[in-house]
């Protein structure tokens, strides 16, 4: 399903966390189980609405592109709690411009917390092409955020978008935590990655 770059095929997906459970508590352990998150979220399976994710451990994703974690029409609804731990080798390669980059590509009334990711996204092809405004955010934590709260995250993705084109009227906005958010709580937040951008840029 995923195609745009096919150097970077996405990674497996495992669903036994997910069906296993009926509380709506859930834990995830593994890159393959964060990857059929993804999974459900996108589809519009399952926004997490009223329902809790939290990670046990540090995660290494296995090797493959990042499919970030809820779209423009699909948001992620619920609460991911990190739980001190980190998820790293994340790797985002949108050559495009037509995708929202980040752990999460699009987050409402959501709550993300105690979260570390550290990879790597390099951005190229014209800004938002498709004038949806989701698609002007890139971030490390997330890409797009709107009635929700981020804390205690820490952004360690490296973000390159010297390769990105730009026009006045799409405007390449890049955060280390967030891209673009409206009615967010953002606290105890950090960025540690180094972000590259091209001039017509707005970056944080």
């Amino acid at each position: 399903q995923y195609d745009k770059n096919a150097a970077y095929p996405a990674i497996e997906s495992s669903d036994a966390w997910y069906t296993s459970v009926q509380d709506g508590n859930y834990t995830i352990k593994n890159g393959n189980e964060l990857a059929y998150l993804a999974k459900l979220v996108n589809a519009g399976t399952d926004n997490f609405t009223g329902k809790t994710i939290t990670l046990s451990e540090d995660i290494i994703l296995p090797t493959g592109e990042w499919v970030a974690i809820g779209t423009s029409d699909n948001p992620f609804m619920g609460t991911f709690d990190g739980a001190g731990y980190t998820v790293s080798n994340i790797e985002i390669h949108d050559n495009d411009g037509t995708e929202t980059n980040g752990f999460f590509g699009a987050i409402s009334r959501a709550t993300i917390q105690n979260l570390t990711v550290r990879g790597i996204m390099t951005l190229g092809g014209v800004q938002g092409d498709n004038n949806d405004v989701f698609t002007s955010g890139n971030g490390g934590i997330c890409a797009y955020a709107e009635n929700s709260h981020i804390l205690g995250c820490t952004n360690a993705i490296d973000i390159d978008a010297t390769g990105r084109y730009t026009t006045i009227d799409t405007p390449l906005l890049v955060g280390g935590v967030v891209g673009l958010c409206q009615g967010v709580t953002i606290e105890n937040c950090k960025n540690e990655g180094a972000i590259t951008v091209p001039d017509n840029t707005i970056a944080g």
